[in-house]
């Protein structure tokens, strides 16, 4: 099993692509990973569901 697979949250700092890109965010939705950001990212990261 790699590293990526094994992560259980993810904090996510800001919303540059090299920090979160599409293959990041299927990820992180198809194994439901409980995401901590900035207060001011929360809503565009919810738009994102």
């Amino acid at each position: 099993m790699n590293l990526v697979e094994k992560t259980t949250h993810c904090l996510l700092t800001h919303l540059h692509p090299d920090h979160l890109d599409k293959e990041a965010e299927n990820f992180l939705r198809s194994k439901r990973i409980p995401v901590i950001c900035s207060i001011k990212d929360e809503a565009t990261l919810r738009k994102k569901d």
